[in-house]
């Protein structure tokens, strides 16, 4: 009796089972039509999560712990016409009948058919889920679908602009196009209507162009609110409308300034023959600047709206420095015992000296505006890749502090040989001076003597 029982009991869990894989037929839903969907855990136990195919999950997620047999109800919004799913996933999760690792493993799925102006044509299923299979359920608990007959139709039915010519020709399935205008174009009016008398559009009318690229966006949004995006890339001519004399040369005024910044400036206008520039102003340099380009290149020029261009400035990082490097004078540029000649330090090409000795090739020296407005010399030790403020005096080669100790030599011998020679012209002054007293003193003897002699005779 006991076994026949238990032999109940396992017939009943078996075709408990069976019943569970049996799938059902899918239930039909609209674009944009709610449904629900009923997974079962199975034998996976741990943390889940829930994708969507072609649909939009929108409750029934705030639990994702699978428990054996447990069971989640999932809603979504279907998408376009086609198939939505909804799918659990393992994260951390384990099939405890054989301890199988079902993490990023699908354990149950379930799908609808999504079909434009559909009738509901059963119940979306169950998914029991055992962590060997994906299968549709048999459970009954699904909302009835939503039918949506709102239209789909998103595109346009004419697209013009007011200057130049969009290419390619426009066509409702192409979106995208360009147009190339000329320098003097600042706006351009955009018209577009839509296929479909309910679709709206927006991104039309009066469109304000920067010099270089820009993106224009419409957007048709059909009845139903699908969007569908049409772009413009509009290119103006960069060619500069404004010029200015520096030199020899012309300047003209950068138009597209849109990504250009300077550190530690501030923006403010000048005026270049009547018309106003945007420029950046540093009060701790007391310097202005403009942004101009000669042929391809632009650099910042410093500007005086009473002496016009100065000199270039490029402001860089030059070891631990904010430098403004500058054109350097003519008059400037000739030093003595050094070469000017275009120089490398820390990977900035800039103007600067080397000396002639080429026992001093580590060094060398440039000329540049400190971050308070300062011109100033600085020098560069390549072998330790130092700068330093230039003291302003010149380095001493080995050649030369030889010569000036041989110098030195030269002048203490001949010191020396006059100073012997003063000494021996006195001694020799003062020897004749002895010799020439003795010299009296005997003939005064000789006479005394003479005079005695007549005395006695």
């Amino acid at each position: 009796m006991k076994n026949k029982f238990i032999k109940s009991i396992m017939m009943i869990f078996t075709l408990f089972i069976l019943i569970s894989y049996i799938p059902v037929q899918a239930a039909n839903v609209a674009p944009g039509g709610s449904f629900s969907v009923t997974l079962a855990c199975g034998s996976i136990e741990g943390s889940v999560r829930f994708d969507a195919s072609n649909a939009t999950i929108t409750g029934g997620t705030g639990d994702s712990w699978c428990d054996r047999n447990k069971t989640f109800t999932i809603t979504a919004t279907a998408g376009s016409q086609g198939t939505a799913t909804i799918s659990m996933v393992g994260v951390d999760a384990t099939n405890v009948s054989d301890l199988s690792d079902y993490s990023g493993k699908t354990i149950n799925s379930s799908s609808v058919s999504v079909v434009a102006n559909s009738t509901p044509s059963g119940n979306t299923g169950g998914g029991s889920g055992s962590g060997s299979s994906s299968s549709s359920g048999s459970g009954s608990s699904a909302t009835t679908p939503v039918v949506d007959n709102r239209s789909s139709n998103n595109n346009l039915a004419s697209l013009s602009i007011s200057e130049g010519q969009l290419s390619p020709a426009f066509s409702s399935d192409v979106t995208e196009y360009s147009v190339e205008l000329a320098s003097s174009v600042s706006s351009i009016t955009v018209n577009a209507s839509a296929s479909d008398s309910k679709a709206s559009v927006s991104g039309t009318g009066e469109i304000s162009l920067n010099a270089g690229d820009n993106r224009i966006e419409i957007t048709v949004t059909a009845e139903n609110g699908n969007p569908k995006l049409y772009v413009i890339n509009a290119y103006v001519d960069e060619t500069p409308l404004i010029y200015v004399p520096y030199g020899n040369d012309e300047l003209g005024v950068v138009r597209n300034l849109s990504a250009v910044q300077l550190d530690g400036f501030e923006e403010t206008t000048v005026q270049i023959d009547g018309n106003e520039v945007k420029a950046w102003r540093s009060p701790a340099r007391n310097i202005t600047v403009v942004y101009l380009q000669k042929d391809d290149e632009k650099n910042f020029y410093i500007y005086d709206e009473t002496k016009g261009v100065t000199s270039i400035y490029r402001q860089v990082a030059l070891l631990g420095n904010t430098l403004g490097l500058v054109d350097i004078p003519e008059e400037l540029q000739e030093r003595a015992g050094m070469v000017y000649q275009e120089l490398t330090i820390d990977d900035v090409t800039l103007m600067g000296w080397v000396y002639e000795d080429k026992s001093f090739s580590n060094y060398s020296l440039i000329y540049a505006m400190d971050d308070m407005g300062e011109y100033r010399y600085y020098q560069y030790e390549s072998t330790q890749n130092t700068l330093q403020l230039y003291s302003g005096a010149a380095a001493v080669t080995q050649e030369d502090y030889e010569n000036l100790v041989n110098q030195n030599a030269s002048m203490q011998l001949y010191f020396y040989i006059a100073l012997g020679g003063c000494v021996v012209l006195l001694l020799t002054t003062i020897y004749g001076l002895v010799s020439v007293s003795r010299y009296k003193k005997r003939l005064l003897s000789k006479g005394n003597e003479i005079n005695d002699m007549n005395k006695a005779d």
